[in-house]
């Protein structure tokens, strides 16, 4: 009897065992299964994936040539077409400290009436140029200015001393052949009319920033003043009305370097501020955009860009509205696909304005 009952303890003592390494085993396993990460839930229900759809749509999306659009940079320029540049560059006269003066923080962000008028009083031959021009079909005054204070009271702070950095740009450039004084004027007309549909932009967008704005528009035309030089007067002729990338593309076949390098490299020779030249750097590059604008700075850079496109199409009659094929265009794509779209959608309201036709009607009759 007392046998029996050991077996039976013996046989319950190894049925036990068995049920202890069996769930051990089944726990053994369980912890060596991965564990499925809280957010695979978000990625099933595809929520993610929309997400990142709507990222992408909001992304510009670039014309494939501007994709493989090579835009030369100033470290792959040749130590030959450097030198020749540079040469180009030293042909230029410095411009006057009063240019300085007008391109300082305090004078783009809070200059007087008084102020400006002492600056461009500096230079008597500068106030004869801006009364001139200011009285001139390329303002279409009705009433004539007689002063330079005149002047800024009527048509603003803004635009008199783009007037001024305009003249100051101009006269330092005057070693420019005599065949190519006609093509330089037309350069110098355009920049002046696309800072001004660049200010009426930015104030029908109630944008910040309108006189550095402005200014920036007008500086960067520079680039393609030394290169013009560089050039024979009929490839400088064809090139300049060729659109952006064309002409770009031909710049850096025939000089070897670009505009944008170009004005660059000028600017620094004229000890410029940094941050102006890193701003117009920022414009050239607009074309090529492939995220949105996420800051106003960006916001502005585009507008600035779009501003010297519009008429430099419009003066180079490749077009002659402002309308939606011309914005379809390559080179304006990546532009307004990069603005917000409050942004865009104002600008285009904004391009139909009556200030903006008229302008357009009188960029029409500059080059008749």
């Amino acid at each position: 009897m007392t046998n029996f009952l050991l077996l039976i303890s013996a046989i319950g003592a190894l049925i036990l065992l068995a049920f202890m390494l069996k769930r051990s085993s089944a726990r053994a396993q369980r912890d060596t299964q991965p564990i499925a990460p809280k957010r695979a839930r978000v990625i099933d229900s595809g929520l993610e994936q929309r997400i990142e759809e709507v990222r992408a749509a909001q992304q510009p999306t670039l014309p494939e040539r501007i994709l493989n659009f090579r835009l030369l940079t100033e470290e792959e320029v040749t130590p030959s077409a450097h030198n020749t540049l540079m040469k180009e560059i030293r042909n230029f006269k410095k411009p006057p400290d009063s240019l300085h003066s007008l391109l300082s923080p305090a004078s783009l962000t809070r200059a007087s009436t008084q102020e400006l008028a002492d600056i461009i009083k500096q230079e008597p031959v500068l106030v004869a140029k801006i009364m001139s021009a200011v009285n001139s079909p390329l303002y279409g005054l009705q009433q004539q200015i007689t002063s330079v204070q005149h002047g800024i009271a009527f048509m603003g702070v803004n635009a008199i001393r783009d007037l001024a950095i305009r003249y100051m740009l101009e006269d330092a450039a005057q070693s420019v052949a005599p065949e190519f004084r006609k093509l330089y004027q037309r350069i110098w007309n355009t920049s002046i009319l696309a800072s001004q549909l660049c200010q009426l932009l930015l104030r029908q967008l109630q944008q910040q920033n309108i006189a550095e704005a402005s200014t920036r528009t007008i500086l960067s035309f520079l680039g393609d003043l030394p290169l013009i030089n560089i050039m024979g007067a009929a490839d400088a002729e064809r090139i300049w009305s060729l659109p952006l990338l064309e002409r770009i593309s031909e710049q850096q076949q025939t000089c070897g370097v670009n505009s944008d390098i170009a004005g660059r490299i000028t600017l620094q020779q004229w000890n410029i501020p940094q941050g102006i030249i890193l701003g117009i750097d920022r414009v050239h590059r607009v074309p090529f955009m492939t995220t949105q604008a996420e800051d106003d700075s960006a916001v502005q850079a585009i507008l600035i860009y779009l501003s010297a496109r519009l008429c430099d199409d419009l003066m180079s009659a490749r077009t002659e509205v402002f309308d939606d094929d011309l914005l379809a265009r390559d080179e304006y794509v990546g532009a307004m696909g990069a603005l917000p779209e409050s942004v865009r959608s104002g600008m285009l309201n904004a391009l139909n304005s009556v200030d903006i036709r008229a302008l357009s009607d009188r960029i029409r009759d500059q080059r008749a």
